[in-house]
């Protein structure tokens, strides 16, 4: 069979899970990672040729987990953020594209300041520490989570990707960590806020595979996390240090009054589609 015929059975195959776009880019991906093929350009001069019947069987067992609607992410134990591949399993949720812009509020706002401690709460794959510290080495940068098996992943990734990020078990519920002589100037989440009953509205490539840990929060009480991160801010935040937090968009008033009545300057930042994403707050 020709990589051709190969790639539009599968990307014909998985248009009733995906759109056509995304159908014909999740089977790009996964002929690309079986063939070792890093670019589409590469792919494409290679259309016509004829696929290794032992790469035809990996392809294969792969894409039947395709159909049962896994995300090509964890498929090929692969994500991309900021320009950087990323590893990732079950373990982890998959980056996001919007998360990637309250990256860059964070390195445009402190652009000039060349020292600083920065944490991570829930740092899941650790793309967000990460990356802040490919971008800006001279940070001290932090990272945390309650799972030891993020953990690992978390620091695969910074070897894959050749910084060093200090990561430390911890659950912000009940910090270990307010015992400790450190201070941030700078606090990063994109915590647990999708309310359990919202599941039945969400795509099965979600709930069925991605950490429910790492998404959901209890119906009635949709800022357990956000409270948590204030009490450590208040805690260990220096003054005038910021924090950002990616937000449900039906509760950003809510996150934003919570961190207003504690006396924070707060802003509200939209994403690319112009929902609300993220907040900054700043302490007074």
């Amino acid at each position: 069979m020709l990589i051709r015929e190969l790639m539009y059975n599968i990307s014909s195959s998985l248009e009733s899970i995906y759109d056509k776009h995304e159908s014909i880019r999740i089977s790009e991906l996964l002929i690309m990672s079986n063939l070792g093929v890093l670019h589409r350009f590469e792919l494409y001069q290679q259309l016509n040729q004829t696929v290794d019947k032992g790469i035809y069987k990996k392809i294969c067992r792969k894409w039947k987990r395709l159909l049962k609607a896994e995300p090509i992410q964890y498929v090929i134990h692969k994500a991309w953020f900021f320009d950087m591949e990323f590893y990732v399993s079950r373990d982890v949720l998959i980056p996001r594209p919007e998360t990637e812009e309250m990256c860059r509020q964070v390195l445009n706002d402190f652009s000039d300041v060349n020292h600083l401690n920065l944490i991570d709460i829930g740092t899941g794959s650790g793309c967000i520490a990460i990356s802040l510290k490919k971008h800006v080495q001279t940070w001290n940068i932090f990272a945390t989570d309650v799972s030891d098996k993020a953990l690992r992943v978390a620091e695969c990734n910074a070897l894959k990707n050749q910084v060093s990020v200090f990561f430390l078990h911890d659950d912000i519920l009940r910090s270990a960590l307010y015992n400790s002589s450190f201070m941030f100037d700078v606090i990063v989440s994109n915590p647990p806020y999708i309310p359990e009953n919202e599941k039945a509205m969400m795509h099965k490539n979600v709930v069925n595979f991605e950490p429910h840990d790492a998404l959901f929060v209890p119906p009635d009480n949709p800022l357990l996390f956000y409270k948590a991160i204030l009490y450590f801010a208040n805690k260990k935040l220096t003054q005038s240090g910021a924090v950002y937090v990616e937000i449900h968009e039906h509760f950003f008033q809510q996150v934003r009054d919570l961190f207003t009545q504690h006396q924070y300057q707060t802003i509200l930042f939209n994403d690319i589609h112009n929902k609300p994403r993220y907040v900054k707050a700043i302490k007074l």
